[in-house]
């Protein structure tokens, strides 16, 4: 019993002593706070203005390295953000007369963390600046995370935030990414299938097409999309023969942004000019 009161009684002037602290301190802990918020906010303007610096001196055609630099100019405020925190919190415990050595040091660091029970949290943390350290992802990339497929909105300190063709917004913690599939990276390969009829020619069918990929490359707008002028796949480029029809197989190296909206192009561009010389695709 004598025991159990001594705790109690422990516990009790451990209370008060807090409150004493806040009470002689308060002025002292408000600083800490009006300093840690001041910080956040001169930070987020601060990165704000280089964000949009980046976007005026990086158009669509350097979009690689734009979002580069987006990306590590957010990681980078994003971690600056969670130190002043951190350090802020530090502070308002030394405020408040709480030992707080066994907190900076390295098994008091781990006994805080697996007590609240988040052993991740530094995961997280740890694989996110990896993440934006070594380029394996940036903003606006297309990647693959498991079964999940869409451009990257956010690189968090602890998640990354995907959004799929269907609009859904997937949050994925950095520590639980295992393997990630980067369809962004320097280039992309644009494919399209055309069928045509058994019946014609196999070499008149290419000197169209190459034709078609002459003019394609010839236009302004293609020459810093179109990394490589559109080729037909090696082996003549019969890639099915069904019901006899054929199916040629067209390829062209693009940034990978555009490949949509260039296999699209291609497969215009094929059809007007396959009407002109009246072919019929199937």
């Amino acid at each position: 019993m004598l025991e159990k009161f001594k705790t109690a009684q422990e516990l009790a002037e451990k209370e008060n002593n807090i409150v004493n602290s806040f009470t002689h301190n308060w002025i002292d802990i408000a600083a800490v706070i009006a300093i840690i918020i001041i910080a956040v906010v001169i930070i987020k303007l601060i990165e704000r203005k280089i964000r949009n610096n980046i976007i005026n001196r990086f158009p669509d055609e350097k979009s690689g390295i734009r979002n580069k630099r987006l990306t590590f100019s957010n990681m980078i405020a994003k971690l600056l953000i969670f130190v002043i925190i951190i350090a802020g919190i530090f502070m308002i415990l030394h405020e408040l007369n709480l030992n707080i050595m066994p907190l900076v040091s390295t098994a008091g660091v781990v006994a805080l963390i697996i007590g609240f029970g988040l052993p991740n949290f530094v995961k997280d943390i740890i694989s996110g600046i990896s993440l934006a350290f070594d380029q394996q992802v940036k903003l606006n990339d297309k990647i693959t995370v498991g079964s999940v497929k869409g451009m990257v909105e956010k690189i968090n300190l602890r998640s990354i935030v995907i959004r799929d063709s269907d609009g859904i917004v997937h949050y994925i913690p950095n520590s639980e990414i295992k393997i990630l599939s980067n369809h962004s990276i320097e280039w992309a390969r644009a494919m399209v299938a055309v069928n045509i009829s058994c019946d014609e020619a196999t070499d008149k069918i290419i000197a169209i097409l190459e034709k078609i990929f002459n003019d394609f490359m010839a236009e302004e707008k293609f020459r810093n999309i179109v990394l490589e002028k559109p080729t037909i796949r090696e082996g003549g480029g019969i890639c099915a023969i069904k019901n006899s029809n054929v199916a040629l197989e067209i390829i062209c190296k693009v940034k990978p942004q555009y490949r949509g909206s260039i296999e699209r192009l291609l497969l215009r561009k094929i059809k007007d000019g396959f009407h002109k010389e009246g072919i019929k695709l199937l």
